[in-house]
This record gives C-alpha cells, structure tokens and sequence, in this order.
C-alpha cells in the first residue's frame, strides 16, 4: 500500500526527541536496580534499630537524615492460604 497515511513518517525533530527521551529511560532503568537494592538495605536498617527512631505526630517511626524523613512503613500482605509455599502475594 502506498499513499498518505501508509507510508513511515520521519520527522527528524521527533526522531532526535525520542533518540534523548530513550537514552534517559535506559539510563534510569540501568540504575534502577541498584536504587532498589539500597532501598531495601536501608529499610532493614531502619527495621533492625526501630526501637532507637523518634515517633512522628502519626505514630509512625522515622529517622532523619539531611532535612529528609525516612519512615518505617507498615504493609499490609495479604496472600491465599493454599499458596504459603512460594511467598507470593496478590
């Protein structure tokens, strides 16, 4: 098929846009697991020193750090009792 409509459109403007907004994404996803990983260090830490936090006005535990708030937060899991095994949750 061929025409108005069908055939690719380039436009080197949105090329070089998507070209920047691509290599950000995969920047940002490369570092993502990394961020995960101290994220989840930096909760047990919080977790295994619970008892030394100060308790904010919610009741909630936190330790500060620079003018930034770190609170414990507490999730709910909620999971089918026939499947335990595999620690999955819904």
């Amino acid at each position: 098929m061929t025409g108005a409509g069908v055939s690719p459109l380039v436009i080197e403007e949105i090329d070089k846009a998507v070209r920047k907004y691509e290599k950000h994404k995969n920047a940002r996803r490369a570092e993502s697991p990394g961020e995960v990983a101290a994220k989840r260090d930096l909760t047990a830490a919080l977790k295994a020193h619970r008892d030394e936090l100060h308790t904010n006005e919610d009741g909630e535990r936190f330790y500060r750090h620079d003018g930034v708030d770190y609170i414990i937060e507490t999730k709910l899991k909620r999971r089918k009792a026939d499947d335990g095994e595999d620690g999955s949750t819904e």
